[in-house]
């Protein structure tokens, strides 16, 4: 026996020999033999240590505020846990078992190699010689050659041969690592190891999965019968299997490990009597491997991907997959499963997953404003990764960027006219200012293009129904008008709306590739032409879902995440991808495009996805061409999401179909999907108001109404129009003015107007003149021959008198209408004369019979 603190250049000799003898035992009694295997013992590295272990990865979401298990993950099937964690009667069991004499011999015993040494002489068996410690070593070289296993098969090959491969070295070098473990790490600390990389079965490892598997309880709680089941698997793991048709050889382990038990003194008699015939009864309780058996299988995934795509967790993907799949790590997700829950359900509600006669798909994806925390996931295919997938099923998560197991995106359709408009918003433009929204040839030269130059072909939009010639930006943006938005894209400049689009967070699904123009993460660049305003990039929605909360976060954007923390299987914290939320938007400008988004709902394209409870929404709709594609984007303060729907491929029209139990057209079904997800988040999580546009945001560009009267309407119509105003000729009114020129305008000289504001210009009919002043006049005929004169035709035959103290009787006072007044020439006109002082006989506005009356009354009276 030899002893931790045995001479090694001794041993070097004995074990040199005995190793021979067992590993070649015809020619070991040769010298040269010996003396060759002690010089290779001596040149053996001896230098190992006991690392972590490949564990399973759990993945958890959020449940009524408790975190619930949603995945398991894992290349070798093992929960580690510290020795204190298992029960002494499996820490004496695996001792009794496997090597009794653990807690004496320094990593090799002796006896044992000499027992096997002589069974290989004597054509017995060998077995026997491994210590519990050697027998970790050779686990510990064969783990070492699974990390190479995806990244480099063939070193992983050479390495695992070495380590198991029945040769003098390798026999050899196992005990050296042995004797070195032994002077590194205490007795416990290598039972610990000892039983945490032991194999239990088919991809079992470790004891506690081991317990958990076949008995249902942990480590902590194994008794000594249901130990020796255990132990009796490690001799042969795939022959001593407890639920083989024939238990016998489990059994019979068993009781041979059962009477080690007694023999090294850890059970009594009576314990052994009264369990030695008793099957232990299994409980078995199997572990669902994998994303395709997760509950939230399309969360896995995602979780999945953004640990292979950030340097974060690794150099290399291989590496990053390797530490996914055995890192044994605790990862807590961003996701709420009732709102999850509550999204699939709409998603299956609505949007059948086989049987639409075409490729139908649906994805919606939602995300917390502020935070980017991605809180939902849902689609309307079943998660399945093999290649035998049915019509209800997929590998692609339409959600998701390509890179992050998803598709090369769906063309956005007029959600993208969201950049359109904080572009505008950006370049102190107004809601209020009117567009011209005729349907046009734009050249391709109008459209600016800082970045990329402006040499496009000629574009010819049109809308998807009959639109108002001139629209406020307002309006278009309720009614989605697409000449509208070519019109103010032509104001602003291509490049500086792909760099809000961009800004916000949106890009396109697809990786570059070869000689494509890549964006600063690898993906296609956006699309500039000036039909991109009108939605042709291909975009995920969870992409689009984190624009629009980057306006409900009044202009902060965070990169999505789906990773709130992690830890290792002992709860060391581990270093996840952050949000990095930054302002870039004026909180005006993002609340100002709220605004304009929220008659969307209301009043817009997206009526159907109105919950209408009082909690504040904003949305805009999306159409690609021929509705091959359709979405809507939405959000609250709380929660924003984009739910698509379209084909996966190939060009349907959506709005001809009507595969849905509702049997409305495809085309509306990811608003019915929006409405829903809405009418659970709004009662969860409530919802608050935006401030409202500033003033400037509203008005934009101003400009003052000029002083247009008594213009040739033509002048005027070019003046306004050179002012960014519109001219609109109106009926033509009374006036002084010459019959013809511009009477008057509506909204008057001197007003401030957004741009594009229709000003009405009403030209005269040349039928007034100014009422001349006739007061003083020596008599009613002189004052009446003046006015006839004048070209009035309708004068009262007799004046109205009206004592005075100044003009003297006879005399003209004035006229009604009063002298100064716009008045036509054949207006109703009376004079007023003088009767001298005394009471007055009659108002200077009154009739012209009322006041004869009046007159032939007060000259009675005066008699």
């Amino acid at each position: 026996m030899l002893g931790a603190t045995a001479g090694f250049l001794g041993f070097s000799a004995v074990a040199g020999l005995l190793v021979a003898a067992l590993m070649t035992p015809a020619i070991a009694v040769t010298g040269v033999a010996a003396a060759s295997t002690i010089d290779i013992f001596d040149e053996l590295p001896d230098f190992i240590e006991i690392t972590d272990q490949s564990q399973r990865t759990e993945i958890y979401a959020q449940q009524g505020g408790q975190d619930v298990q949603i995945a398991t993950i894992f290349e070798q099937n093992r929960e580690e846990v510290p020795l204190d964690q298992m029960s002494d009667a499996v820490k004496q069991t695996a001792v009794a078992a496997e090597d009794p004499h653990f807690y004496e011999h320094g990593g090799v015993y002796l006896p044992s190699v000499l027992r096997a040494a002589v069974g290989q002489v004597t054509g017995g068996s060998d077995a026997g010689a491994s210590t519990i410690t050697m027998q970790l070593v050779r686990n510990l070289l064969v783990t070492e050659s699974e990390r190479y296993a995806s990244s480099d098969p063939e070193k992983a090959k050479e390495l695992y041969e070495q380590a198991t491969v029945t040769t003098v070295d390798r026999k050899l070098a196992e005990m050296k690592y042995a004797i070195s473990l032994e002077q590194q790490y205490s007795k416990d600390e290598i039972l610990a190891a000892y039983l945490n990389i032991a194999t239990f079965g088919s991809n079992l490892y470790g004891i506690q999965t081991a317990a958990q598997y076949w008995f249902g309880v942990n480590a902590a709680d194994l008794d000594y019968n249901q130990s020796a089941t255990l132990m009796a698997i490690v001799q042969a793991p795939t022959l001593n299997l407890p639920d083989r048709e024939d238990p016998a050889p489990n059994d019979s382990r068993r009781k041979y490990v059962l009477g080690n038990l007694l023999e090294e003194g850890y059970i009594d008699q009576p314990t052994y009597d009264g369990i030695k015939d008793v099957v232990v009864p299994l409980n078995i309780q199997p572990v669902q491997n994998g994303c395709m058996n997760s509950t939230a299988p399309y969360i896995c995934d995602y979780v999945r991907k953004t640990i292979e795509n950030d340097p974060t967790f690794g150099e290399s993907a291989a590496e990053r997959q390797y530490n996914f799949r055995t890192g044994g790590y605790r990862i807590y997700t961003s996701i709420d499963l009732d709102l999850q829950g509550a999204a699939q359900a709409a998603m299956d509600e609505y949007v059948p997953k086989e049987g639409s006669g075409y490729r139908l798909g649906s994805a919606s994806s939602g995300i917390e404003p502020g935070t980017g925390r991605v809180r939902y996931l849902v689609q309307n295919k079943n998660f399945n990764e093999t290649s035998n997938a049915g019509e209800s099923e997929t590998s692609v998560n339409f959600n998701t960027d390509q890179n992050y197991g998803g598709s090369t995106g769906f063309q956005s359709g007029s959600t993208y006219k969201v950049f359109v408009l904080v572009d505008w918003l950006k370049a102190g433009r107004g809601l209020n200012e009117v567009v011209d929204s005729r349907r046009q040839v734009y050249p391709g030269s109008s459209f600016a293009n800082r970045c990329l130059g402006s040499g496009v072909d000629d574009w010819n939009p049109k809308n998807y129904t009959s639109m108002a010639p001139y629209m406020s930006v307002m309006q278009a943006t309720q009614q989605s008008a697409n000449t509208t938005f070519a019109t103010m894209a032509q104001q602003l400049d291509m490049c500086d709306i792909t760099e809000t689009a961009e800004a916000m967070g949106v890009h396109r699904a697809a990786v570059a590739t070869g000689d494509q123009r890549a964006d600063a993460n690898g993906y296609q660049a956006l699309e500039q032409n000036p039909a991109a305003i009108l939605g042709t990039n291909t975009i995920a929605p969870l992409s689009m879902a984190n624009a629009f909360a980057t306006l409900a976060a009044n202009g902060t954007h965070c990169n999505p995440i789906v990773i709130d923390r992690m830890t290792t299987s002992d709860g060391t914290e581990v270093e996840v991808p952050q949000a990095d939320c930054q302002e870039v938007l004026d909180p005006t400008v993002a609340q100002a495009a709220i605004h304009a988004l929220k008659p969307v709902l209301t009043a817009g394209t997206g009526t159907a996805a109105n919950v209408s409870n009082g909690v504040p929404l904003f949305a805009k709709t999306g159409t690609a061409d021929d509705y091959v594609q359709n979405w809507i984007a939405m959000a609250s303060s709380k929660l924003a999401t984009a739910s698509w729907t379209g084909n996966i491929s190939g060009s349907t029209k959506l709005n001809r179909q009507y595969s849905n139990p509702l049997g409305v057209s495809d085309r509306i079904l990811g608003q019915y999907v929006a409405r829903d997800v809405f009418r659970y988040a709004t009662e969860a999580f409530g919802g608050d108001d935006w401030a409202g546009p500033t003033d400037q945001a509203l008005r934009g560009d101003v400009e003052t109404v000029p002083e247009l009267v008594g213009q040739d309407p033509a002048a005027a119509q070019a003046l306004l129009e050179s002012l960014g105003l519109r001219y609109t000729l109106g009926d033509p009114i009374a006036s002084t003015e010459q019959a013809g020129r511009v009477a008057v305008t509506e909204p008057g000289a001197g007003a401030t107007v957004s741009r594009g504001t229709s000003i009405t210009v009403r030209p005269s009919d040349g039928s007034q003149t100014t009422m001349p002043d006739v007061a003083g006049a020596a008599s009613f005929d002189a004052a009446r021959a003046t006015l006839q004169s004048a070209g009035f035709t309708n004068i009262a035959g007799a004046p109205v008198t009206q004592p005075s103290a100044d003009v003297p009787q006879g005399q003209v006072i004035g006229t009604s209408p009063a002298a100064g007044q716009n008045v036509g020439l054949g207006d109703a006109v009376t004079i007023i004369v003088s009767s001298g002082q005394g009471a007055a006989t009659a108002l200077a506005t009154a009739p012209h019979r009322e006041a004869r009356t009046m007159t032939r009354t007060d000259s009675r009276s005066a008699a």
